[in-house]
């Protein structure tokens, strides 16, 4: 999966860190051209500070239709801990994610504040490579 998506900044390009939910209650991210704190961040929080916000809980099922955009400026939402407490400390202001019923993989690419606005293009090609990756 890390190898399929080596080369995925060509397609769609990021500036901060992209990475993969890699499984299927989504709590883990395996990175890419993620710095390893990004990373252990990431992983900390949702094992520790997060851990009902996985499909099927449906005492959060609205919050994940709105977390998973297409794409977010999270700076616009700064009530939401995610935002403020891992999101922007790392540096992380835009993502482009989409998550489909039942697709245990998602590519999720991250923008800093000063990169430009993800476009339609952009969500066109997450939405095809997302399928290609589900089927991987």
């Amino acid at each position: 999966m890390l190898r399929s998506c080596a080369e995925i900044e060509k397609l769609i390009p990021f500036d901060a860190a992209v990475g993969i939910f890699s499984t299927i209650d989504w709590r883990y991210l395996e990175g890419i051209g993620a710095p390893e704190s990004v990373i252990a961040s990431y992983n900390n929080y949702y094992r520790t500070r997060q851990p009902a916000y996985r499909p099927g809980d449906c005492q959060h099922q609205d919050h994940w239709g709105f977390l998973f955009g297409p794409t977010i400026n999270w700076r616009e939402h700064q009530d939401l801990a995610y935002a403020v407490d891992f999101m922007i400390p790392n540096g992380l202001s835009k993502t482009l994610a989409r998550a489909f019923p039942g697709q245990p993989v998602t590519l999720s690419i991250q923008r800093s504040r000063w990169a430009q606005d993800f476009t339609g293009a952009d969500v066109t090609m997450l939405d095809l490579l997302n399928q290609h990756l589900n089927n991987l």
